[in-house]
């Protein structure tokens, strides 16, 4: 018996009768990801984490209820992973978006960034006659 009967023999004794027929007219055929419980219940726990730092949580408090590091808090705050070579923080997004966007007068306003200086137009050669 394959690794696949198998798995349909266990889906059939864990189901009520008639489900698994349901679940195959469904999605016979299909490829599809089952989670595994731990997954489910870390995205449950990473929400209620999110919640209790908007309501003034601190991190090593979140850390030693949720049994997880500081840093691990850190992570399930600040939301997905920055993308490599992408920005580090939020004052260096907005310097590169001003810097790439802005004239050098709305670049200057931000905070920490000198404009470039202006270019001077280049000057024609007179002939010598």
């Amino acid at each position: 018996m394959s690794s696949s009967e198998d798995f349909i023999q266990s889906l059939a004794k864990a189901m009520l009768p008639g489900q698994l027929e349901k679940l195959l007219k469904a999605y016979g055929g299909s490829t599809f990801y089952l989670p595994k419980l731990g997954n489910l219940n870390r995205v449950a726990r990473n929400a209620e984490i999110r919640a209790e730092w908007a309501e003034g949580a601190n991190y090593l408090t979140l850390a030693i209820r949720y049994g997880v590091t500081t840093r691990q808090i850190r992570r399930i705050v600040d939301g997905p992973k920055k993308a490599r070579g992408g920005p580090k923080s939020q004052s260096e997004t907005l310097v590169n978006t001003a810097s790439a966007l802005a004239p050098s007068a709305l670049v200057a306003q931000v905070p920490g960034v000198a404009p470039a200086a202006p270019v001077a137009p280049a000057k024609a050669k007179k002939d010598a006659a």
